[in-house]
């Protein structure tokens, strides 16, 4: 707690980081200093005994309901996607051979190749430049590449231009704001949010209050929670388990 709140704390990284920029460094705490201003988070390493638990519970799953239509999707991260934005000499790991391996592996499960249609725009802005997250933007490409009649139409609303991710905080580098935006779709479907953990229900997958806060990602959600369900209007008499990390915060708003 003393090493996130000690005083001056952002004002003493980014004099560090300024320092160690003019002596030619190009990593951060774990984050490279990228083209652009972008902050990308290194690769960590692989654990391979979680990974293979992992891959194992999610064909158990599979095999347990052969009924249900079951997607996993990988997402790629931003230097596993946007490798032309890491500094020179930062090493470039294969993530799509990674990921490929993955799916390989679980050869009864439907996979999404995300990683071929987030590069093939990657001129567009898929990754925040301040976090390590993606923004909604490439949450809706990623949608739309798993067959589910998607809604074409949505209207987007800008929420903040001023947002400075988690990688900002472990670097101090401020060179950069990115906008957080949020996808409408143009339905007449209503939902009903519930979160387990509070057992409270609100109308709304955004938290407004959190655009005050440092963390503005946690707009989408108010966070992360140990369960959330949702009630729409649809009518479909089908519901949708979706495991999840973070990352799939910003995704949900197109499921509704």
């Amino acid at each position: 707690w003393y090493a996130d709140q000690f005083p001056g704390r952002d004002l003493w990284i980014t004099a560090d980081l300024t320092f160690q920029r003019a002596l030619g460094v190009r990593e951060m705490n774990g984050v490279y200093l990228g083209a652009d201003g972008y902050l990308l988070e290194a690769p960590a390493q692989e654990d391979a005994a979680q990974l293979g638990q992992t891959e194992a519970a999610i064909c158990a799953f599979a095999a347990q309901h052969p009924d249900i239509r079951l997607t996993a999707a990988i997402v790629p991260n931003a230097w596993g996607v946007l490798s032309e934005k890491l500094p020179a000499g930062a090493p470039v790991e294969d993530q799509k051979a990674l990921i490929d391996a993955i799916d390989q592996a679980m050869p009864d499960v439907r996979t999404a190749n995300l990683t071929e249609a987030l590069r093939s725009r990657r001129s567009e802005p898929l990754y925040y430049r301040t976090d390590h997250h993606w923004t909604s933007l490439a949450a809706r490409y990623a949608f739309e590449t798993l067959d589910l009649q998607p809604v074409r139409s949505y209207t987007v609303y800008p929420v903040s231009d001023s947002f400075e991710g988690t990688l900002a905080a472990k670097t101090g580098s401020h060179a950069a704001l990115d906008t957080i935006e949020i996808y409408v779709p143009d339905t007449d479907v209503q939902y009903a949010v519930t979160y387990a953990d509070t057992q409270t229900t609100i109308c709304s997958l955004y938290d407004r209050a959190k655009l005050a806060e440092k963390n503005q990602y946690e707009v989408f959600f108010g966070g992360n929670h140990s369960r959330v369900d949702i009630q729409t209007t649809a009518d479909t008499g089908r519901t949708l388990l979706l495991l999840k990390d973070s990352y799939a915060n910003c995704f949900v708003q197109f499921l509704t």
